[in-house]
């Protein structure tokens, strides 16, 4: 079998590319030609490029108006994780910034550009693709793959490192969020994205090319692009705003990063060490654990969780008794043992807290499960 006898899967192929070239002129036109639509773009239309070339390959059209198809100099291989890279750091960095620090980025695409270049100027001379067929046999494509895909990766875990740092910089506002939640998205895609198509050209490496599984392996990498550009277009086409609306630079102010402190230090402390076990555990233990002053862990606490620290305290301990009267394992135990294992002093204290917070007994509780 051969790649002509597959005609569905190349129209499907098709169509994934020309819908990713549809998409680019929609979003130009709702959107207009941004620096976020710009690096979108490029990424967009050299995901598309890769599937239009293969597609018509498949297809047996290997020129278009006596013009050679193999091998025209455009670099999508690199161009693609360009384009992707910058297009989610673009929705923070102004206009005149993005390219002067990272433009080493593009160096790749520059350099197989000129080989391209040279390469395709041979083909020209010679009226032939046989610099093509000595480069595949060679196995020089395969090599390119292998760095592409590895470039990509790289590419994604930069950007969600970038990402990452935004989250606690910036106070997001519930439209930024919306943009950050896809932007990770989007980033976690496409790093899965390029690592599938990795495992499978290695294995595809491994097998008999004139093969049918080496065939149906070969498809499937397609495949995986298509299904990631028909996504694209769904998310585009419906939730264009999303892809190319920017982030608010909005600082967090000196407040807000000390209050992000003490929360992280609270949960640290009360959901992870649970020192609200210990029977004398109270403001003093609580301000030295986090190395916060009594009287900042006071205000927060009253301003956010609307009660005083004992009560804070007491929420922890009434949770954990019911977490462990509900766990198997503690069946055994009186109420009053699981109390003093939950950090509470005394049996009166316990039935008249667990009440206040549940509105029922202890007892009544345990017997409701």
């Amino acid at each position: 079998m051969t790649y002509h006898d597959y005609p569905l899967a190349n129209a499907i192929i098709l169509f994934g590319a020309l819908q990713g070239i549809l998409l680019i002129l929609f979003l130009l036109k709702k959107s207009g030609n941004s620096l976020t639509y710009r690096f979108f773009s490029l990424f967009l239309f050299s995901l598309a490029y890769l599937n239009l070339w293969y597609a018509l390959y498949f297809m047996g059209i290997h020129e278009i108006n006596g013009l050679s198809i193999n091998g025209i100099p455009y670099p999508y291989e690199f161009l693609m994780g360009v384009g992707f890279y910058f297009y989610v750091k673009s929705h923070k960095n102004s206009e005149s910034s993005i390219y002067k620090k990272e433009f080493f980025w593009f160096i790749p695409a520059l350099i197989y550009s000129l080989l391209d270049v040279y390469f395709y100027s041979i083909s020209i001379q010679e009226d032939s693709n046989r610099i093509y067929r000595e480069l595949e046999s060679s196995g020089f494509f395969l090599v390119i793959e292998y760095i592409r895909f590895i470039f990509n990766v790289i590419l994604g875990v930069l950007a969600i490192r970038f990402l990452s740092k935004i989250m606690t910089t910036i106070e997001l506002s519930t439209k930024d969020n919306r943009t950050l939640n896809w932007l990770f998205l989007f980033s976690r895609v496409f790093i899965t994205y390029n690592l599938l198509s990795l495992l499978l050209t290695i294995i595809t490496f491994f097998l008999d090319k004139t093969s049918i599984l080496a065939l149906n392996l070969f498809y499937i990498t397609f495949f995986i692009n298509t299904i990631f550009l028909y996504w694209i277009g769904y998310v585009g086409f419906t939730k264009y705003n999303t892809i190319l609306s920017t982030i608010t630079l909005a600082p967090q102010s000196h407040d807000q990063k000390k209050k992000r402190l003490i929360e992280e230090k609270l949960n640290q402390i009360m959901e992870i060490e649970e020192l609200f076990t210990q029977k004398d555990f109270s403001l003093p233990k609580l301000a030295l654990a986090t190395n916060i002053s009594h009287k900042e862990l006071s205000n927060y606490i009253n301003t956010v969780y609307k009660c005083n620290v004992s009560e804070f305290i007491n929420r922890y301990r009434v949770n954990k008794v019911k977490a462990l009267i509900d766990d198997s394992n503690f069946n055994h135990y009186t109420l009053e043992a699981i109390s003093y294992e939950a950090g509470f002093k005394s049996k009166s204290s316990f039935h008249s807290i667990f009440k206040k917070h549940t509105g029922i007994t202890p007892s009544r509780y345990k017997k409701g499960l």
